[in-house]
């Protein structure tokens, strides 16, 4: 039973990753929209940055911008449309001697918050087992045409046309084999 739970104690030394860091995160975020859910007008913009404090085990530091407007157009068939338009930009890098972010600060991509059409967090970087890694450089963007649809289905549902375009890139010196 000692040689088991040594076996145990060896091999979750060898794959735990532990590490002490400390975090400044400065953010600004400006929000116009008419409604939080189901907006179709105004705009709303995020800026956050985020540093590892030197001097941490692991030493990084991170900008995300986020943008997001809605215009009104005027349709003859219809009151009108509204056209959305969405662009997320995000990057992180390690500094000092750190070779690489925490995995739990790499971006995903795919899914309803970036490219829909793709299953959720399937786009970028994948490991060894084609499993979805992540990266440190996020790029995406949607454009989306709201279509009015009754006053009975307007707080609970949208139909829209949508063109989603983005993606996650790793820019670090990670490589799987």
């Amino acid at each position: 039973m000692e040689k088991v739970s040594v076996l145990i104690r060896i091999f979750f030394d060898f794959c735990k990753t532990k590490f002490d860091s400390a975090e400044l995160i400065l953010g600004w975020i400006y929000d116009s929209r008419n409604r939080y859910l189901f907006a179709d007008a105004g705009m709303s913009q995020r800026l956050i940055a985020n540093l590892a404090i030197p001097g941490s085990d692991v030493e990084y530091y991170g900008i995300n911008y986020s943008y997001k407007q809605y215009f009104n157009i005027p349709f003859p068939l219809v009151n009108r449309l509204t056209l959305m338009a969405k662009a997320d930009i995000a990057f992180n890098d390690a500094y000092g001697d750190s070779i690489g972010v925490p995995p739990y600060k790499n971006f995903f991509a795919g899914g309803p918050d970036t490219v829909r059409g793709f299953k959720e967090h399937r786009l970028g970087p994948k490991d060894n087992f084609g499993n979805p890694y992540g990266g440190n450089l996020l790029i995406s963007s949607q454009m989306e045409v709201i279509i009015p649809i009754p006053g009975d289905w307007a707080s609970r549902a949208r139909f829209s046309l949508f063109f989603d375009v983005g993606n996650v890139f790793s820019t670090s010196e990670i490589d799987f084999f």
